[in-house]
């Protein structure tokens, strides 16, 4: 799973380097598979940790135009994913959670029919 998540954060610098469109059709797979990820429960503190990334990364990316996908997902794994690693010993991983939701956060506000999910 680990070598999964290296390979698509590997292709975010392309995003972030002007290259956007380029990773848009990937974006509801990345999303499913980091609900993968979020449900199970053996997980890495590390892979918690990239997919954290994985999603701050796409929320400053896309911006608004990732709320059609945050509301397709079943966002309530990925929440307690990132809650769970708020709670993390791992410094590292409690940065990147917190990081994640602060950026989902600053969608929420440009969003409409969200009411169900909570960001904190």
């Amino acid at each position: 799973m680990s070598l999964c998540l290296s390979v698509c954060l590997s292709f975010l610098p392309v995003c972030l380097s002007g290259h956007l469109q380029l990773m848009t059709p990937e974006v509801p797979f990345l999303f499913q598979f980091i609900e993968h990820v979020a449900k199970d429960e053996d997980r890495s503190d590390g892979v918690t940790a990239c997919c954290a990334g994985l999603l701050g990364d796409l929320c400053s990316a896309y911006g608004k135009a990732l709320l059609s996908e945050l509301q397709k997902s079943p966002s309530l794994n990925i929440m307690k994913l990132l809650q769970e690693g708020k709670s993390s010993r791992t410094k590292r991983t409690k940065t990147l959670c917190s990081w994640a939701l602060k950026e989902m956060k600053a969608l929420q506000k440009w969003s409409v029919g969200m009411e169900g999910i909570m960001y904190t």
